[in-house]
């Protein structure tokens, strides 16, 4: 008796064991179904989160250049079968007249004269860039030339096409001085910050 009793024992046990293992596997398939809808949306919610960015940029972008440029310009600027936009303002096409969004600038004003050069007229080299030209009004600026080489042409929102011609011990990393011929306007000028772009040589 104590025989029988032990065996059905016995096979209560295994039944139990099995019903166990049945019930872990379960849990555990469970779970991993769980871990991967739950993976799925944490990165719908990332790849939307992502999405919405880029077009932040995008309208940004788009906002930048209906501000910074009239119609006129941008007929001559961007010409149609050749326009580019990037959320990452670096997009560059050979055949269009933007090459590139340069940043926001710091936009100082000097003269020629001795309060920004120290030279005074009749002094050597007094009107003349680092690069060689006069100063010319509309025309030059003076730039870090690690960051617009001499000779590249920008165009500086609300100001116009300017072309790096002179450098400045002050002005490094993304600042920029427009000549401006009066003392008075340069003064009045001040500092402000303005959006800048790489463009084709200006004719």
């Amino acid at each position: 008796m104590a025989k029988k009793e032990s065996l059905q024992s016995n096979l209560n046990l295994r039944k139990l064991n099995r019903i166990l293992s049945t019930v872990l596997i379960i849990v555990i398939i469970a779970i991993f179904i769980a871990g991967g809808l739950i993976n799925g949306i944490i990165q719908g919610r990332i790849n939307k989160a992502i999405q919405d960015n880029i077009k932040r940029q995008e309208q940004t972008v788009t906002a930048l250049y209906e501000k910074a440029f009239s119609p006129k310009i941008r007929e001559y600027v961007f010409k149609p079968s050749h326009t580019y936009f990037c959320s990452c303002f670096t997009c560059i096409s050979s055949s269009s007249g933007i090459h590139g969004y340069l940043g926001e600038f710091t936009i100082t004003a000097y003269t020629a004269g001795a309060e920004s050069t120290g030279k005074k007229p009749g002094d050597r080299a007094y009107g003349i860039t680092k690069s060689g030209e006069p100063v010319t009004e509309e025309i030059t600026i003076a730039s870090d030339w690690n960051v617009i080489p001499p000779g590249t042409w920008v165009y500086i929102e609300d100001v116009g096409y300017r072309q790096a011609q002179d450098i400045g011990s002050d002005i490094k990393g993304n600042r920029i001085d427009l000549y401006i011929p009066e003392l008075v306007q340069a003064d009045e000028w001040g500092v402000q910050q303005k959006h800048v772009w790489i463009v084709e040589n200006v004719d």
